[in-house]
């Protein structure tokens, strides 16, 4: 199994990931990957592994929960006052990209590089075009598409569903 396949399998196991009855198959639950230790470090170990192979020369970190647990790890500032030249934008899940556009967009307007670190994306093709436009490079641990064919191996769900949870990128921008 690959790491993107084990990291998709504890988000699962964890409950972060979870099917649905409604139109969007699949929802997101930040606080229940924050509240299992086991899998909260093995995020938060690939996290570290990530910002350290693609992100050293950050000088601070910007974001929430995950934020702060890797600025502590890495000894960065979190959020600083200052801005200072290269930033790192870490969040738990990424949608259409909205969020992430809206804090680089004005960061990258006074010439500070800012790149993104998620622990899920969805694959939205409107959070490409975003973040393309904000020239935010993103990196995740895992996606939707890994996700779902975890979801099939292990018989968590049927090829129906396999299927809507692959069409989700599309139906979510057009939402």
């Amino acid at each position: 199994m690959t790491e993107k396949e084990e990291l998709a399998r504890l988000l699962w196991d964890s409950g972060a990931l979870r099917l649905t009855e409604g139109e969007e198959p699949l929802r997101w639950d930040a606080s229940a990957v924050l509240a299992e230790e086991r899998t909260r470090e093995a995020l938060l170990d690939a996290l570290e592994a990530m910002a350290r192979d693609h992100y050293a020369s950050a000088q601070a970190l910007l974001g929430g929960p995950w934020a702060a647990l890797l600025a502590a790890r890495l000894g960065l500032p979190l959020n600083p006052a200052e801005v200072p030249s290269r930033v790192l934008a870490v969040t738990d899940a990424v949608t259409d990209g909205a969020d992430l556009h809206a804090l680089a967009a004005p960061l990258r307007a006074s010439g500070v590089s800012i790149a993104a670190a998620a622990l899920f994306n969805f694959g939205f093709p409107s959070a490409r075009r975003r973040l393309d436009k904000a020239d935010v490079r993103l990196h995740w641990l895992t996606d939707l598409e890994t996700a779902a064919a975890v979801a099939l191996q292990e018989g968590r769900v049927d090829f129906e569903t396999y299927d809507a949870l692959l069409e989700m990128p599309e139906r979510g921008d057009a939402l």
